[in-house]
């Protein structure tokens, strides 16, 4: 029997205890493709690897190819491991109301023209990229959150020797949990479920006496300088209401439950 059919698939709750949550998950490029999705995790970017959740990825590779597309540019990377990858980063420039707010200028080229990320990363580069995994036209494309190019020769191997060890140490080990632990889990994620939908019924409740409040308070007759009374009652009422939204999230939110 292969290791895929003996891993046990856990539910979406025990994700934040794979060794590959919220990791930089060093791969090959060749093993990106070998990733695989599964029902009811579609539109999140998220993979796996045997059981094992993947979300972020990292890989070092030469650019061999540069490519813009509207506000997007394309770095293709290759790592010699059999297969390429598109390395997306936005070209997007801050739009005029953010840059109004902004406290610093944005940084200009030698021309006066804006600066786009990565501009000194060209073909030939070494480079070691982390991002998120995304498919578009049902290619797989790495959306850029981190790249930077290498020095040299010694700091690659150094990298491809922590790549070997990742997978040796992470992806090779079958990832098992305890039926004690599964239960726990469920357990915490039945009470933040519990204590969400609590808040959801005072938000509910709150939003009712606010907006019955409102209604009685414009059927009631005004009297002289009592305008500030009413808008002070409305304040509190809004006040109420942000303060509950402001409670209402729980540990399980980020994992998506």
């Amino acid at each position: 029997m292969t290791d895929k059919l003996e891993a046990v698939f856990y539910p979406r709750y025990c994700f934040h205890l794979a060794p590959t949550a919220n990791a930089w998950c060093f791969l090959r490029t060749r093993d990106l493709f070998t990733l695989q999705q599964r029902s009811g995790f579609e539109g999140e970017g998220l993979y796996f690897h045997r059981n094992l959740p993947v979300k972020w990825v990292r890989i070092v590779g030469v650019v061999v190819a540069i490519d813009e597309f509207g506000t997007f540019r394309a770095f293709t990377i290759d790592d010699s491991s059999g297969a390429c990858i598109e390395a997306i980063i936005s070209l997007a420039t801050p739009t005029p109301a953010s840059d109004a707010s902004a406290t610093t200028a944005a940084p200009l080229g030698p021309f006066g023209q804006p600066v786009t990320p990565f501009d000194h990363i060209d073909v030939g580069s070494v480079v070691d990229v982390k991002g998120a995994l995304t498919t578009f036209r049902d290619a797989m494309q790495l959306k850029v959150e981190k790249m930077a190019t290498l020095r040299g020769t010694a700091d690659e191997m150094r990298l491809w020797a922590k790549r070997s060890a990742f997978w040796k140490e992470v992806l090779e080990k079958p990832w098992v949990l305890p039926e004690k632990t599964i239960r726990k889990c469920r357990k915490e994620a039945e009470r933040s479920e519990a204590e969400a939908e609590r808040k959801r019924e005072r938000i509910k409740a709150a939003s009712v006496r606010k907006t019955g409040k409102a209604q009685e308070v414009q059927k009631r007759p005004v009297a002289a300088g009592d305008k500030g009374g009413r808008r002070s009652e409305l304040r509190n009422d809004a006040d109420e209401v942000f303060k509950v939204l402001a409670s209402s999230k729980g540990k399980f939110n980020a994992l998506g439950l």
